[in-house]
This record gives structure tokens, sequence and C-alpha cells, in this order.
């Protein structure tokens, strides 16, 4: 089911215009239900790559389906979705990462430094973020 019909009437809300052009404002409060909806509305009315930010792994992979839904697919002009992957091992552990996640971590730095194409979006958990992908 592809939801991204209903973006036309986020357009014609006061409240989402404010922010969509005037990002830097005060800090909007956004009910949990409707965060996938916003995104998906800022990520087709404004131009460049969006970096998503969740507390952990299991709510950016949620996040990821959630936002296929709101999305038009990348066949229909649609942005790619990329997912940031957490490392497999705590940051104190030396532990070899999986072959996926490098995998993951790399095309995600790759598809937000492309200048061709759509624009990605990028969804990330915190501890993703925290750790270096190469030395």
């Amino acid at each position: 089911m592809n939801l991204s019909g209903l973006l036309s009437l986020l357009r014609e809300l006061p409240a989402y215009q404010a922010l969509l052009h005037q990002p830097e404002s005060t800090p909007q409060a956004v009910l949990q239900a409707a965060r996938p909806f916003i995104s998906a509305g800022l990520k087709t009315d404004r131009p460049g790559p969006l970096i998503l930010l969740t507390a952990r792994s299991e709510m950016a992979q949620q996040l990821a389906t959630t936002l296929e839904a709101w999305l038009p697919p990348p066949e229909a002009g649609g942005p790619p979705i990329y997912i940031f992957a957490e490392p497999d091992a705590l940051p104190y552990e030396r532990i070899a990462w999986s072959g996926h996640t490098r995998q993951q971590r790399l095309t995600a730095l790759a598809a937000l430094q492309t200048r061709l194409g759509p624009k990605p979006l990028v969804i990330a958990s915190a501890r993703a973020l925290m750790q270096k992908t190469l030395p």
C-alpha cells in the first residue's frame, strides 16, 4: 500500500508550511505516530538528502519500513532509503563487523556523497553514528 498521495494534504497545513520554510525556528513537538508522515513530506518537499536519527536500531528499521509506505517507490521517482547500520560489537569490543554491516554503512555514506540522481534518505541510530566506519 502506498500512502504518498496523502502528502498533498500535509502541504495545506499552516504549521507544516512554517516548518518547511523556517526549519531553524522553534523546535516542533510531533507525535510519534505522525513522524513518518512529516518526514516523508519534508523529504519530498525539500531538495537535498535527509538524515533521520533514532534512539535504537530497531526503531531505524521500523521507520524505514514505514517510510516505504509513505514515499513513492524509487521506480516512480521517490528517494532511495538507506539504513546506516549499527556495528555488531560494542564500542570496547574487538570483534570484526559482519560484511553486511560494513556494506550498509558504506552504501549509505556513498549515497550521501553522490551528486547524481535523487537525494537519499538515510536513517541511523545514535549508536551507529558514534562508531567510525573506517579508520
